[in-house]
């Protein structure tokens, strides 16, 4: 993957689970080395910290360290420019995301995790 459409797919990442209802700051985008990844190896990764449990999705391989610097780099620069973006545009780039067409593999996993949707639990009481 291209290293813009990586932070696309982060940014997609980060959109579906605060829209899930999980805070900003719950919600981190890294490039760990993940030994238990298919293969092993440097990945892109959301990952959510919430009640005392946390969730990593490994969205993309990275082919070295060096890869994962410019992805966290331009990320970073991505974000800074997000204020500046429509919301139209920010809709585009999650909807043609590989994470929104899989949105439903990154939802299972949270609950498969024991994670409970803050909206559906809100919805719920």
């Amino acid at each position: 993957m291209r290293t813009k459409q990586l932070v696309h797919e982060a940014y997609a990442a980060h959109n579906i689970l605060t829209n899930l209802g999980f805070e900003p700051e719950e919600v981190f985008i890294g490039t760990p080395l993940v030994v238990n990844g298919d293969p092993p190896g440097r990945y892109a990764v959301v990952a959510l910290r919430h009640g005392g449990k946390e969730f990593i999705y490994n969205f993309a391989r990275l082919d070295s360290e060096a890869d994962g610097e410019r992805f966290l780099a331009a990320f970073s620069a991505f974000t800074a420019r997000q204020k500046l973006m429509s919301r139209a545009e920010l809709t585009r780039i999650t909807n043609a995301s590989n994470i929104w067409r899989q949105r439903h593999r990154l939802i299972e996993g949270l609950l498969l995790k024991g994670i409970d949707l803050p909206y559906v639990s809100k919805g719920a009481n």
